[in-house]
């Protein structure tokens, strides 16, 4: 019988894959009722033995899939949709209406212990929730938003800092991310750091990596987007090649830049030292990662890099620019090296300082491995992340 019921809210399309797992594992558990309020592709073919997918109307309206659900739900529980109607007061008539459309089907649920918001959302949303559910709200502080949006977006610092202000808890994926919380304004009482954690029995692969040849095997995955860094990686293999390593980088990912990426690489020469994989089932991009010798991330920003914490489990250095939660998984000349952001000079230098010697490359990986178990296996943080939901159903108003 789980003990705490919690509404999973806020997830996206479509759902990051790491916020799928933390779902499953949680429901796993047998300690969770999972509710799950996503736009139903998000979490197609997703089965849950303890908790319910509830899908989110689409704002568009259309007679089948918006309208009749509507005319239902005001049929079947009018109490609840004048109380959704009542909480949503807070919203200009216009965004009222879309709201109301939006998350009406919550009208079913009921009992539930804790809302749980996936991102960091707006205060309204926050109240609204609270104001209606009457429970603690807990919202997921993950990365862009406390990183680049408060850089890029006029107002959104503001808009964070209310968020933060008003919400009842936050969880970190991080204790970068936990930091950069406090310093907009959290309390740092209502602050929990929690890991995604991962499955290390899934990446690690105790067989010794044989060479083929003397070629220098470089791997990334993630997205196609700026903020992952790409380009500094395209420029890093042109400087290794211009160097005499023989080197080949699988880049592992879609996205937006995908087109920009390929002009590149033509540009700069490398169609034989860069191959762009695309989007990979995850044992794929396991067997990916236990083939390769490096691990190379160029990132802007992160909250902590999950991409980086696969490669850390499967056992290898990570070469890596500083950036949130970096040196929560990577000890500098231990299992890898963080280098400034930009530094490619640098990054060359440890990039072949590890290929000339092919003992501190598996010694690396292997300490990093041992980090991965000790530190980020994701069984442990689970249990903790529901011992963490049950105080808070309980009422204790501090996590430390």
């Amino acid at each position: 019988m789980p003990e705490v019921t919690v509404l999973f809210i806020g997830i996206g399309y479509p759902a990051p894959t790491f916020i799928r797992n933390r779902i499953l594992q949680l429901d796993e558990t047998d300690r969770v009722k999972a509710i799950v309020f996503a736009p139903q592709e998000s979490f197609k073919n997703l089965l849950l033995k303890n908790g319910i997918i509830l899908p989110q109307l689409p704002i568009r309206l259309s007679l089948r899939n918006t309208i009749i659900p509507l005319i239902w739900f005001c049929i079947l529980f009018p109490v609840s949709t004048i109380k959704l109607w009542s909480s949503l007061n807070i919203y200009p008539f216009r965004t009222r209406i879309k709201m109301f459309i939006k998350y009406h089907s919550l009208v079913r649920v009921k009992e539930i212990d804790i809302v749980h918001f996936q991102w960091i959302v707006s205060p309204e949303e926050i109240s609204w929730a609270r104001d209606f559910f009457k429970v603690p709200v807990i919202i997921s502080a993950r990365g862009s938003q406390l990183t680049i949006y408060p850089v890029t977006e006029p107002g959104y610092e503001d808009t964070v800092r209310q968020s933060l202000r008003s919400t009842d808890y936050i969880h970190a994926v991080s204790r970068s991310m936990a930091e950069a919380c406090i310093k907009f304004g959290a309390d740092s009482d209502k602050v929990f750091v929690n890991y995604n954690g991962i499955n290390i029995k899934r990446f690690n692969n105790t067989s010794i990596k044989q060479r083929p040849d003397d070629t220098l095997y470089l791997i990334s995955t993630g997205t196609l987007m700026w903020t992952k860094g790409y380009y500094w990686q395209l420029l890093l293999v042109s400087a290794l090649k211009k160097n005499g390593l023989k080197i080949k980088l699988k880049i592992i990912g879609d996205g937006p830049d995908r087109q920009g990426l390929q002009y590149t690489i033509k540009r700069l020469g490398l169609h034989e030292e860069v191959s762009l994989e695309g989007h990979k089932p995850q044992d794929e991009v396991i067997r990916c990662l236990q083939e390769s010798d490096i691990y190379i991330s160029t990132s802007a920003a992160e909250g902590l890099s999950n991409s980086v914490l696969e490669a850390v489990a499967a056992g290898l250095p990570v070469v890596a620019f500083v950036c949130e939660g970096m040196n929560e998984m990577i000890e500098n000349g231990h299992n890898g090296f963080i280098i400034p952001f930009g530094d490619l000079q640098t990054m060359c230098e440890k990039i072949q300082l590890l290929n000339n010697d092919r003992k501190l490359m598996l010694s690396m990986g292997q300490n990093g491995l041992q980090i991965a178990t000790e530190r980020f296996d994701y069984k442990t943080h689970i249990h903790r992340m529901v011992d963490l939901y049950e105080s808070i159903r309980k009422g204790k108003k501090t996590l430390k």
